[in-house]
């Protein structure tokens, strides 16, 4: 896509959603104005330049992309998208590792619509969040990573096992070892529970803690030196959902099930 291109396209926040918005199929302008909100004298101007490089076209009241426009904004959605999802706290994002996942995993965060960037007081540290919570209880399946265990990690995952949740959790190696040596009957109780399952992923997890369940998934990001961050990310949605469950997959591929543990 070259500079002048480029140009047309970012340098109008109405060019860009118009193109957008044709993106799903032909829009009369009516459409367009009510989606826009927007006046037509302030539209249509805008428009004109999108025609003037062949990215649009009308017919009677109606615009639709040309070829050009299609092979365009299929391009350019995916980095929109990406875009304002940086943009809601682009120091935040800037300042935390984004490398737990490969690059096409990565990319595929242009699902998530809704992201909100929360820091717990340091008298809720140890707090779950509340609508994360209430949100797994009324879910059939809670998927995590983690290298990190609440401290009342055994009672919060019999609970949700009382209330018909099926949790798949996989760990990594150090908080394995560590948990094993640790709280060993605590861990075997949870181990032994149907509804369980539990892995174990060798190589380098670089993130705190991630969960999925059906309506959201909670993300607590490393800082870009590898320093524990106590903000967390909260992402909704059912694009927030799939690619939740995509990052899952991608561990789970590389994890080892642990059916049995001895105490050291």
């Amino acid at each position: 896509m070259g500079k002048q291109l480029l140009d047309i396209i970012f340098s109008s926040e109405k060019r860009k959603r118009v193109l957008l918005l044709l993106q799903d199929g032909p829009k009369e302008t009516n459409t367009l104005l009510r989606s826009l909100d927007t006046k037509r004298k302030s539209l249509l101007p805008q428009i004109k330049v999108l025609e003037d490089n062949n990215l649009v076209f009308h017919y009677k009241d109606t615009y639709e992309l040309t070829s050009i426009g299609k092979v365009v904004v299929d391009k350019m959605s995916p980095l929109v998208d990406n875009i304002e999802l940086f943009e809601s706290d682009i120091d935040y994002w800037g300042t935390h590792r984004l490398d737990f996942v490969p690059a096409v995993l990565l990319k595929e965060m242009r699902q998530v619509k809704n992201c909100t960037i929360l820091q717990p007081s340091l008298t809720e540290l140890f707090e779950l969040n509340r609508r994360f919570m209430e949100e797994t209880y009324n879910s059939s399946h809670l998927c995590t990573v983690t290298t990190l265990f609440h401290p009342q990690f055994r009672d919060i995952y019999l609970k949700l096992v009382d209330s018909g949740v099926k949790i798949s959790l996989i760990i990594s190696d150090e908080l394995f070892r560590k948990t094993k040596a640790e709280k060993y009957s605590d861990l075997k109780q949870i181990m032994n529970q149907k509804s369980v399952d539990i892995f174990v992923y060798n190589k380098p997890i670089k993130l705190a803690s991630f969960s999925v369940n059906n309506h959201s998934l909670i993300l607590r990001l490393l800082a870009t030196e590898g320093q524990y961050d106590n903000r967390y990310l909260i992402l909704e949605g059912q694009g927030a959902v799939n690619w939740g469950k995509e990052v899952f997959d991608y561990y789970l591929k590389e994890s080892m099930p642990i059916t049995e543990i001895q105490q050291a």
